[in-house]
């Protein structure tokens, strides 16, 4: 997925004052969807490679109108533990008229019930993100992040290359070890 989408991701990282990504729907990694894990794991490895402070994540696109304050915690949790540690919240639009409405839903402002209660969530965030923020990062493990074997088989557009299965055992070694409560970097 990554190849597909930016070809080397460390490399792109590389220039980033700030590392980040995005994240979006309200999903976390499973072991039915373990790639969920990946992109977050290589931003937050990439700023420890790199000497980045903070890792930013533009987050709760896609997670519809129907979010609660609860899931928006349940998946900023997740993706702190994964070493995120500057919250980008998707979409204060000042108007949903129209298209809008529908541009990776929910609006974080004034149209959603809870917004007269945003403000508990948006000070968890800033306590999160503040105690996170202060540390060294230091893993005991590194996962090789097969790069050029996924190069080497890559076919473009194509599920069922042998690039695929390599990702697929990366995704369940990732899942595993978080599963398992141990940390690591990609490298």
């Amino acid at each position: 997925r990554c190849a597909r989408c930016s070809g080397n991701l460390f490399s792109m990282l590389r220039n980033f004052d700030i590392v980040g990504t995005d994240h979006l729907y309200p999903k976390i990694g499973t072991p039915e969807e373990p790639n969920e894990h990946v992109s977050l794991k290589i931003a937050s490895s990439a700023a420890h490679h790199f000497g980045s402070t903070r890792v930013l994540c533009e987050s709760l696109g896609g997670t519809y109108w129907d979010c609660t304050m609860a899931r928006m915690k349940w998946v900023a949790d997740w993706e702190y533990v994964l070493g995120i540690n500057l919250f980008n919240p998707h979409g204060f639009h000042y108007s949903i008229a129209d298209e809008r409405k529908r541009d990776w839903p929910p609006s974080q402002f004034y149209h959603h019930p809870w917004w007269k209660h945003y403000k508990l969530f948006a000070d968890y965030m800033l306590r999160l993100s503040y105690m996170l923020s202060g540390g060294k990062h230091v893993a005991k493990i590194a996962v090789l992040y097969p790069l050029s074997t996924i190069w080497a088989n890559y076919v473009p557009q194509s599920l069922e290359a042998a690039s695929s299965l390599c990702e697929a055992d990366f995704d369940y070694l990732t899942d595993t070890l978080l599963r398992l409560h141990l940390d690591y970097d990609y490298v």
